[in-house]
């Protein structure tokens, strides 16, 4: 395990002067947003939940996140056609509005 943790880190170069900072290699110009956290999500095969466990509910993952791709991947976010399902709202609650 230190052999490997030795091969990870060989290409790191450690600078005084320059800050670390967290990057979001899918936008690294502008970084997260919702957007392309859910694109991320959407645009891949469901994973297998047992696996992505471990993803989800990762130490440096902020627990709303956690939380909300959790309710993702079992399909419980409240859309309209959960809460329609759920009969929390109407037929006549899912069409869009005329306003």
């Amino acid at each position: 395990m230190v052999e490997e943790c030795r091969v990870l880190l060989s290409n790191v170069t450690l600078q005084s002067h320059v800050s670390d900072i967290w990057q979001w290699h899918l936008d690294i110009a502008r970084g997260y947003s919702v957007r392309t956290g859910y694109q991320l999500l959407t645009s891949q095969e469901p994973p297998i939940l047992d696996v992505s466990d471990n993803l989800i509910w990762h130490a440096r993952v902020p627990l709303e996140v956690s939380i909300l791709a959790w309710c993702f991947l079992r399909d419980r976010l409240p859309t309209k056609i959960n809460l329609l399902n759920r009969d929390i709202i109407s037929v006549a609650d899912t069409y869009c509005s005329a306003d």
